[in-house]
């Protein structure tokens, strides 16, 4: 937890010895909100929505897992190894 106060204090003190560095920070964050605001809208009236979702409630659940140090549990195990494996292992090619 220290590591992380610190490393956040360092990248404030670099912004403010030069408030210039901020200008393409705020504009990459503009872009990217814009482009996630779209998508999202874009999905959201489509059968897609419940992917998007599937695809968000995995990443959360992995996120709390490491968390809460959860390395030992089903759903850290379920979360980060049995998945990525799983769609690794499998061809998912057409028939011929």
């Amino acid at each position: 937890m220290k590591d992380i106060k610190e490393n956040i204090l360092q990248y404030l003190q670099i912004y403010q010895e030069n408030p210039l560095n901020f200008i393409p920070l705020i504009i990459d964050l503009v872009i990217v909100i814009f482009l996630a605001y779209n998508l999202l809208k874009i999905v959201k009236d489509s059968r897609a929505w419940q992917l998007v979702k599937g695809i968000a409630l995995l990443i959360v659940a992995t996120w709390l897992s490491r968390m809460a140090k959860f390395k030992y549990t089903k759903l850290h195990f379920i979360c980060c190894n049995e998945l990525g494996s799983y769609t690794s292992n499998n061809n998912f090619s057409t028939r011929n």
